[in-house]
């Protein structure tokens, strides 16, 4: 949208704002309102923009022009809206007052008058025609410089940054230049740079809560969670209703895991301003991450219903679905958002993913492999065809598609474990060992590695590594029952029998208490042993006594 768009539109709501100071059900405190809604009818804050903006169109420009900044005068003295302008309003409102002031000689008045003539009309390419055409006679003044300053930015014209810093030379203690230098940079991800220029506003204009807030976002991408925090806060205290400081707040807390501070600032900002941004979309990611899915579909709906073409809204819905292992429900959402955005390959990792766990196989497989096809650089992908294959028996071909997503990505762990899989299924036990300790080499804390390799080093005979590995699993994965019921079936193996039985009753007394999940897996070893014609009575004992089942 060209700035003039954005321009128009927030002067003409900037008295919003206000409004959502009487907002209720908060947990945050702060002082109340010292206006009511019915100011902005009495003082006429609307009318006079929306008059204003109408008599520059009908060509009227300075009479329009002066009640639009009349009205915006009557914000900014009540409502403070100065503070969280940016800079294509805050230099819009300077130079429109120095042309209403009438202080100008007539040639800048007269350029000035066509500047905010342009500015308000749909006109195609009028910017590069103020600069090339009406300009050119232009008398060379600081009035004149700024216009071009602010058109040249606005067209991101490679002539914008040699005039930002000449006008910083001229004018170092100009608040807009300082801020249009920090907004510049921002665009640009120099953060640090940008932060020396929002440090120059504020030396400019304490009261300042957009620098604040730019100035957070930069510490944001410098990962300085404090000053982030600490700037957010501010900015808030300086404009309560700052709906941009509430949402990026949230956001901190979201990126932090904190969803429950998170949700108070997205709540807040979506009173403030319901279709802004993704308020509705993150509080749904928040109640989600909180397991608290009946409040996520009810925001995810909210956004759904704000942001009806938006496919990562659908995506989402779709994922809380998936949460509730209600796959059905999952794929029609998953559906919806890829037919508003077809070559998004993760959509189709999600929805295959719920295909896959719907006991889908085929059609689960088809999703991986377009996502696969619209993403060659994408490891996940080919590490779900393994798995399918897997679930279909062909493990050479499994094997074939994790070590795919392994070329892509030498550091995919979890391709070493699935590879794992597929050798012991084929009893290749040295091979099944060897694909663990590749993933455990990348990462030693993987429990999953720890606890197969447990299982894998039982199946050669080597009872003291399963015991020890087993322990590993469960030091990162206390809730890890298939590497827990490994160690007392190890040390049945090595012949401690009473050692064997006393640690069976303490893992399944430890399942019950913490509500672990428990697959039927270690009754499985038992029986398998009695098949197999080993420690027949001592697990027929355990597995009537301790599990109370039939052997």
């Amino acid at each position: 949208m060209p700035y003039r768009f954005y321009i128009l539109l927030l002067i003409i709501f900037l008295p919003i704002a206000l409004f959502a100071n009487n907002y209720s059900d908060t947990t945050v405190k702060r002082a109340g309102s010292m206006y009511k809604p019915g100011d902005f009818q009495q003082l006429n804050f609307v009318a006079d923009i929306e008059n204003g903006i109408h008599s520059i169109r009908a060509d009227s420009t300075e009479a329009g022009l002066h009640m639009l900044v009349a009205g915006i005068r009557k914000v900014i003295s009540v409502a403070k809206t100065d503070r969280i302008m940016n800079y294509w309003q805050l230099e819009f409102y300077n130079l429109a007052m120095q042309i209403d002031e009438g202080k100008l000689s007539p040639s800048e008045k007269q350029i000035g008058l066509e500047f905010c003539s342009k500015i308000f009309k749909d006109t195609t390419g009028a910017y590069e025609n103020l600069i090339m055409k009406d300009m050119k006679a232009a008398p060379n003044t600081l009035f004149t410089r700024r216009i071009k300053v602010w058109v040249y930015a606005t067209t991101d014209s490679k002539n914008a940054s040699s005039f930002i810093n000449n006008l910083l030379k001229e004018q170092p203690n100009l608040l807009s230049a300082n801020l249009l230098k920090a907004e510049w940079l921002f665009d640009r991800q120099k953060y640090r740079e940008c932060i020396i220029y929002c440090d120059k506003s504020l030396d400019i204009f304490r009261s300042y809560a957009y620098a604040y807030n730019l100035r957070a976002e930069c510490e944001a991408n410098l990962n300085q969670p404090d000053k982030e925090l600490a700037d957010e806060d501010e900015a808030i205290r300086l404009f309560p209703t700052y709906v941009d400081a509430w949402y990026n707040k949230g956001s901190f807390f979201l990126d932090s895991g904190m969803y429950k501070d998170a949700i108070t600032c997205y709540k807040v900002s979506g009173r403030l301003s319901p279709r802004y941004y993704y308020s509705f979309y993150n509080l749904a990611r928040c109640y989600k991450g909180l397991k608290i899915n009946d409040s996520a579909l009810y925001c995810i709906n909210i956004h759904n219903r704000l942001h009806t073409n938006d496919a990562d809204g659908y995506n989402l819905k779709g994922s809380i679905y998936y949460a509730e292992d209600d796959y059905p429900q999952a794929i029609e959402w998953y559906t919806q958002a890829i037919k508003l955005r077809p070559d998004d390959a993760s959509m189709y990792e999600d929805r295959g993913d719920a295909w896959f766990y719907d006991k889908k196989i085929d059609t689960a497989l088809l999703d991986f492999e377009k996502s696969a096809s619209l993403d060659k650089k994408r490891s996940y992908p080919n590490e779900r065809i393994g798995d399918c294959y897997y679930e279909k028996a062909l493990y050479d071909k499994s094997i074939f598609y994790h070590q795919k997503a392994l070329q892509i990505d030498p550091t995919y762990k979890y391709a070493w474990v699935s590879i794992n899989y597929c050798y012991t299924k084929m009893e290749k036990f040295d091979l099944a060992i060897n694909a663990c300790k590749k993933a455990l080499a990348i990462d030693s804390s993987y429990d999953s590695a720890l606890g197969n390799l447990g299982w894998d080093y039982y199946c050669v005979g080597r009872f003291d590594d399963c015991i020890a590995y087993s322990y590993k699993a469960l030091k990162y994965d206390e809730s890890a029952t298939y590497a827990m019921f490994n160690i007392p079936l190890a040390v049945l193996r090595k012949g401690d029998y009473e050692k064997s039985k006393e640690l069976y009753q303490h893992f399944l007394d430890l399942c019950k208490e913490k509500k672990y999940e428990m697959t039927g897996g270690a009754i499985v070893d038992l029986r398998d042993l009695i098949k197999k014609n080993i420690m027949v009575e001592q697990a027929t004992y355990i597995i009537k006594s301790i599990f109370n089942e039939n052997p």
